[in-house]
């Protein structure tokens, strides 16, 4: 349970100005309440004198007193919110902006519904426990200070046998807390498989009803959220005997005093007013007790919630910045690849000992059979990923001696699935340089072959494109990607062939749109059809992460190696 304060102070410290206008809002509080054993005694006197001014006196003392406990309430519950409220802003920013630091390689190893899970389930009670604890747990620890210290002034030998029941009382909050904690941690872990499950299947819901496997997605999501509901289940059957156990404790130990105090007054040890005054104390003491209790129980929850958030924020990203990093400039294109060999495990290597230098403005075409590391060639140029042996230069300069920024500033990216976000077309066209005007939008999509579909569209650039771009064509959503290439002007273009999935008509109008990307620009294809890159400046033939051949396509065809192969078996599978 620790854990969770001592990872947490570090955000609470910061805003200790709200904190200590709720602790001083808290003490008056608990002050005013601690008082009350005595209000009750002086009013119990005063009817047994009868004496009506007294009386008066002290129910308009006692409202005024109200009055201002709940002012201070008031206040209490603010700024200690405030506070909590700042504290889990400030850690659901950090966890967004880590995802957005980290590699290529981290979204390998996490799911995304498990990422989400942990940014929004875990954060969301993490907050009402921060809120809860903040508002209601730490008073209540005062205030039960405050009435114990109440109840030994008032009569300290009863006060010492109304502690009898509080080792029970505190081993039952921690063994009931401890089995909170751990059923909580279970539960979060199944939610994330939960969201798992939905995402996969509302990302791919075209395949799911096209194979009309919509009975097993059904039966697949039910088991997860049977599991889900029997760990809830398991929960709440804790949490509620937990706090009627807490309770009895608690009342055996009130009733053991009150009937001790019964005793004195019989015999004449205590008076009435002394008596009702220790009977009241007695019996606030039992809130705060139960409601500590809870506070637990919710801090365990929590618990396992920080554990699984500060698992995530504990990973560095191994993928930043040098020291002495320094901007790039006047990009020319010109990008060595010395030694280079990749491993995504220590077991298997992707890549093997590639040696290629590549002049600016040329078109380098990747081919080879699936596996052979296109792909994580490609993605070692932006630093995706870092190699593992070797270095990558770029104008005469080591990869890792510029910053990320500039770097992926000069590059420019069109993947096979185009990647639209939900916005206009114009938001997303922007998305290449944000501070683009519109007729520098308009440019790039004439560039790109997209102007005249869009002015077509229903609202033309201010058209919403849909989650993921949706309402349009494969052939519409590649040549918005392309239009976005266009804005930025890179001077490198890395592109996983973008026509292979697309139509006769499309197909063509995003290859002329390629072919005027990449005039000028030093430019990486990963080729699919072998027929759309016999005009590259030369073809690098990839198998088993080894870099085997390389040469323009008439002399790889005449050397009758792999390229040879992998172009005939193309050839005949068109026939």
């Amino acid at each position: 349970m620790f854990y969770l304060a001592k990872r947490l102070a570090k955000y609470l410290r910061k805003y200790w100005a709200p904190i200590l206008l709720s602790i001083a809002s808290s003490l008056l509080v608990v002050g005013i309440i601690a008082l009350i054993p005595d209000y009750v005694k002086y009013l119990v006197n005063a009817l047994q004198k009868k004496d009506i001014a007294r009386l008066n006196l002290l129910i308009a003392a006692g409202v005024g007193i109200v009055l201002i406990k709940d002012v201070m309430f008031y206040g209490q519950i603010y700024f200690s919110s405030l506070a909590a409220q700042k504290v889990v802003y400030e850690l659901r920013e950090e966890i967004f902006q880590h995802y957005l630091d980290m590699p290529f390689v981290f979204y390998v190893k996490w799911r995304t519904g498990e990422l989400i899970s942990r940014l929004t389930t875990d954060i969301t009670l993490i907050e009402e426990t921060l809120v809860n604890n903040l508002v209601k747990g730490f008073p209540q620890i005062l205030l039960l200070l405050a009435l114990l210290f109440r109840i030994f002034y008032l009569n300290w030998k009863l006060a010492s046998l109304s502690l009898v029941c509080v080792p029970l009382i505190g081993y039952t909050i921690s063994y009931f807390g401890e089995i909170i904690h751990r059923l909580t941690g279970k539960k979060l872990g199944k939610m994330a498989d939960i969201s798992s499950v939905a995402e996969e299947v509302v990302s791919g819901i075209r395949v799911v009803k096209a194979f009309v496997r919509e009975d097993y997605e059904r039966d697949h999501f039910a088991r997860e959220n049977h599991r889900h509901f029997e760990i809830n289940m398991r929960r709440a059957r804790i949490e509620a005997m937990q706090e009627p156990v807490i309770e009895l404790l608690a009342i055996v130990g009130v009733m053991l005093v009150i009937w001790l105090a019964a005793q004195d007054y019989i015999s004449g040890r205590m008076a009435v007013s002394e008596m009702m005054a220790f009977f009241t104390a007695i019996a606030l003491l039992v809130d705060p007790v139960r409601n500590i209790s809870q506070v637990y129980s919710t801090w365990a929850q929590s618990a396992a919630s920080a554990r699984r958030i500060f698992e995530i924020l504990d990973i560095e990203n191994e993928i930043t910045d040098n020291e002495n990093a320094q901007e790039l400039e006047k990009v020319r294109g010109a990008i060595d690849f010395n030694n280079v060999s990749f491993a995504y495990t220590e077991e298997t290597l992707a890549l093997r000992n590639i040696n290629l230098k590549v002049k600016p403005g040329e078109i380098i075409a990747l081919v080879g059979p699936s596996g052979a590391g296109k792909t994580t060639l490609l993605n070692l140029i932006p630093r995706f990923y870092d190699p593992t042996q070797g270095e990558i230069l770029l104008d005469g300069k080591r990869l890792r001696s510029v910053t990320l920024h500039s770097l992926r500033e000069s590059i420019g990216f069109v993947p096979q699935e185009t990647v639209l976000f939900s916005g206009s077309v114009r938001d997303n066209i922007r998305y290449g340089r944000l501070d683009a005007s519109d007729d520098e939008i308009e440019a790039a999509a004439k560039a790109a072959n997209a102007h005249r579909f869009i002015v077509n569209l229903t609202n033309g650039y201010d058209t919403e494109v849909g989650e993921k771009g949706v309402k349009l064509s494969g052939g519409e959503k590649q040549r918005l990607a392309i239009s976005r290439v266009f804005l930025r002007n890179p001077r490198i273009i890395l592109l996983d062939e973008a026509t292979s999935a697309l139509d006769s008509e499309s197909e063509q109008l995003v290859k002329e749109a390629i072919e005027k990307l990449m005039a000028g620009r030093t430019t990486f294809v990963i080729a699919h059809r072998f027929s759309t890159i016999q005009h590259a400046d030369r073809i690098v033939v990839l198998e088993n992460g080894r870099l085997i051949e390389q040469g323009h396509h008439q002399t790889l065809v005449n050397a009758g190696g792999l390229y040879q192969r992998l172009s005939d078996l193309q050839v005949s599978g068109q026939r």
